[in-house]
This record gives C-alpha cells, structure tokens and sequence, in this order.
C-alpha cells in the first residue's frame, strides 16, 4: 500500500503519457469518479436504469435480464434506457427483452444493438480469472460470420470515439482525445498482454 501513490502515477503515465504530468496531478481528473460504491452493486445500477438515471449499458458475454434477484424489474429497467449494446455469441433475453411476451415494442425507446462475439476457442488472448490466474490461450479456430473477438470490438468502438470527440468535442473530451491509443484497426493481444503486464521503460 505504501506504493500505491507510485502505482497509480504509473497507470496514468501509461494512458495518457506525455499529457499525464506533475502540474495536473497525472490526468487523475480525467478519470470518472464513483459518487459512493453503494450506488454500484448490480442491485443498485439497475435500480438507476429503472429511474432513468443511468442511460446506457453495455454488456459483454453477460445476460442481466435472466441473471439478477428480480428479473421483470431489470426487463424494465432496460426499457429506460437510450441504448444497449449486447454482445454475446448468440442472441440472449437481455438482447430480445423488447421482445418478451406482453409487451409492445412500439414502447420501448431502448435502442439495442447486437454485436456477434467470437467464443473463447476462435480468439488469442489472456485471461484472468476471480482466483487472479492469468492464463494465455491460442486462437484454435475462425469465427462464424461476421462475429469478431471482443478485444477487436472494444478497439473498433474506441478509436470511432477519439474520432468523434476530436471533430465534436463533448464533456470531458480530453480524457478521450489525450488518450494513448495506439493498437491500430486490428488490435495485438500480445502487445495487450505486455501492456497489463507492465514493463520498463528504462
């Protein structure tokens, strides 16, 4: 803990390099801050999306409409959103919930959008798991269609918003704009892996 300080200087010189300095505390500004964890438990961000205070959801290989404590509230909650993005192997209740039975599509405002994901065995890439394993695997196989790993997915909606917030600009737009993001259109899961690793500049 003592080199926490060292550490987080350390991560945010690694995301925004040159534009992290002394004199503006290392971007720390840049990055969201969490009003209270209890607002952030799976509980309670549904909750939010019910009341319309969150806005938008992105879930990676998760399915919230079948996987929590109250399953019509968190239906309904995703009618409250702006947009959804789902992106699984396959089409998941989350993806459809506009679709269940009893309900009117024409009210739900909710725009979804499905994005086909590459299963474990069709990518390269590490992975970490709750036990703090990290572990590589090897791509053994191509993907179906137009399903695409979602370390390609994450790139492609990235560098589509530094584009954006550069020519528009946004709140916060510097902490898009002064990012270091330099994969490229097709992403390295080795230059990934490097970089979550860490290493030595010197």
């Amino acid at each position: 803990w003592k080199n926490y300080p060292k550490y987080l200087v350390s991560l945010l010189k690694a995301w925004y390099g040159d534009a992290a300095t002394k004199e503006n505390d290392f971007g720390f500004h840049y990055l969201p801050k969490v009003a209270s964890p209890a607002d952030h438990y799976w509980i309670a961000l549904f909750e939010a999306m019910y009341a319309g205070t969150i806005k938008g959801l992105m879930c990676w290989g998760m399915n919230p409409a079948v996987s929590g404590p109250n399953a019509n509230m968190e239906r309904k909650a995703l009618e409250n959103l702006d947009w959804l993005v789902a992106v699984d192997l396959w089409e998941t209740e989350t993806a459809t919930f506009w679709q269940r039975p009893g309900v009117d599509p024409k009210t739900i405002k909710t725009e979804v959008f499905l994005l086909p994901a590459s299963a474990s065995m069709e990518k390269e890439g590490s992975v970490t798991n709750s036990g703090r394993w990290m572990q590589w695997r090897y791509k053994c196989g191509d993907s179906p269609g137009e399903a695409e790993p979602d370390l390609w997915m994450m790139n492609q909606i990235m560098l589509r918003l530094i584009k954006l917030y550069k020519a528009q600009g946004g709140p916060n737009a510097e902490a898009i704009t002064k990012l270091i993001w330099n994969y490229g259109e097709d992403p390295d899961p080795n230059q990934v892996a490097k970089e979550i690793n860490g290493y030595d500049l010197k």
